[in-house]
């Protein structure tokens, strides 16, 4: 639904946008007059769905082993990322590449899969970070995973049809975080910023995100 609807409003922005470049004549003026005020009324109209839609929706906190599912230019959800193991240490590595956590490091391990018949597809900019139950974010620490070794396959590289690979992401969390989630993202900074007008999408303003419980 959310797709459609956005194309329509941006044909009929052009269009009216088209209509209200200044002429002669009266009805010039009438047309132009007539064309911002429907204009100005489905635009107010998109905003009502894409704020109340958003606001209806809640959070969906995946069990480990569901995959949140990423869909395609064409809505081909064959992507997908599911938690499949998380381990605890307060250290990671050995010798002079050993590093402390500053609270405790939580190694997750996702797998990334598609269930494509054919096409070897991406994550498009993938993003993961862990939000808490207070909301806050945690953000991957590169050097914890960095001394893991590898190297580990990571959540950019393509998978080929029917394909499942496992990757290694390292948060430091506070050793009493509150109910922490992984938020997994993907897309550009153009395509976050159409889709944060799409209604229903994910990354629309104000919507519930899907996480992933760990």
């Amino acid at each position: 639904m959310g797709l459609p609807l956005l194309a329509i409003t941006a044909l009929a922005a052009l269009a009216g946008a088209v209509a209200l470049v200044p002429g002669p004549g009266e009805r010039r003026a009438r047309v132009a007059r007539w064309t911002g005020l429907g204009l100005g009324a489905w635009l107010a109209v998109y905003a009502g769905v894409l704020v109340a839609v958003s606001l209806a929706s809640e959070e969906r906190v995946l069990a480990p082993g569901a995959p949140k599912r990423f869909c395609g230019a064409y809505l081909d959800c064959h992507l997908g990322v599911e938690v499949v193991g998380v381990e605890r240490n307060g250290a990671l590595g050995e010798g002079p590449g050993r590093i402390e956590a500053e609270g405790e490091f939580h190694v997750v391990t996702v797998a990334v899969s598609s269930d494509a018949r054919r096409a070897t597809l991406a994550l498009r900019h993938p993003r993961a970070v862990v939000r808490d139950g207070a909301g806050t974010e945690h953000e991957r620490n590169s050097a914890a995973e960095a001394a893991l070794g590898g190297p580990w396959p990571s959540l950019s590289d393509p998978v080929a049809a029917g394909e499942k690979r496992a990757v290694r992401l390292v948060f430091d969390l506070p050793a009493d975080v509150p109910a922490p989630r992984l938020h997994v993202t993907e897309g550009s900074r153009i395509e976050r910023l159409v889709e944060c007008v799409l209604i229903g999408d994910e990354d629309s303003l104000l919507h519930a995100p899907v996480a992933l419980e760990l």
